[in-house]
């Protein structure tokens, strides 16, 4: 932790700073020296530095105005970092990401934003070949929640429309600082090629899933 740094709650602030830890999030992801990753919320900046060992280029994106100074002073030794200062669900991501071809997303997410930005990403045209992002422990059985189980809903059903979402690691709360109140688990979603199923409008077809499960009886 940054020495006289406030985590603030209402930005969903939980930090990972093991570095032992960090480095085996990394090795679950099919991330490879070639690739590009698009980091949401860079923190301070350690999960950005690990993934930046592993790949060519890191854009990361924070919105903490505090943490600006320090993130750019420690990922100056990193010149394949790209660091934005923006809230990621107001920044237009296909401007952002134009140039850079098929890239792969990382975060640790904000627990308060983490369907937000799934459905961000799930339901995004980008060429988005992977998302791999810390969740709590309840929102990962969401996402992969089966057909018929009380947790099955339209996150889970984006989900399996997109990609093929495993538990790669359980991380307890005592990991992070501060500690939240619950688990959490390391996501790891490869995207498929093609869509798992053949739908003619995908805005229709949203619509349909999000009135389904308004009525579930």
């Amino acid at each position: 932790m940054i020495k006289g740094f406030e985590p603030k709650i209402s930005l969903g602030q939980n930090f990972l700073t093991d570095e032992r830890l960090l480095r085996q999030l990394v090795e679950q992801t099919p991330l490879t020296s070639e690739d590009t990753v698009l980091e949401i919320g860079a923190g301070q900046g350690e999960f950005t530095l690990a993934l930046a060992e592993r790949c060519k280029n890191v854009i990361t994106i924070e919105t903490d105005g505090r943490l600006e100074k320090v993130l750019r002073e420690r990922l100056s030794s990193a010149p394949g970092v790209r660091l934005v200062m923006d809230d990621v669900m107001k920044l237009d991501l296909d401007e952002l990401m134009r140039g850079y071809g098929a890239f792969h997303v990382a975060a640790n997410l904000p627990y308060y934003l983490t369907t937000p930005i799934l459905n961000l990403l799930l339901h995004s045209v980008m060429p988005i070949r992977s998302i791999s992002v810390m969740v709590q422990k309840e929102a990962a059985q969401r996402v992969m929640a089966l057909p018929g189980t009380p947790a099955y809903g339209p996150l889970a059903v984006a989900a399996a429309y997109r990609s093929t979402p495993r538990a790669a690691l359980s991380v307890p709360a005592s990991a992070f600082s501060p500690p939240p109140k619950v688990d959490s688990v390391f996501l790891v979603m490869p995207c498929l090629d093609r869509p798992a199923v053949s739908v003619k409008d995908e805005r229709t077809f949203r619509q349909v899933v999000a009135a389904a499960f308004a009525m579930r009886r």
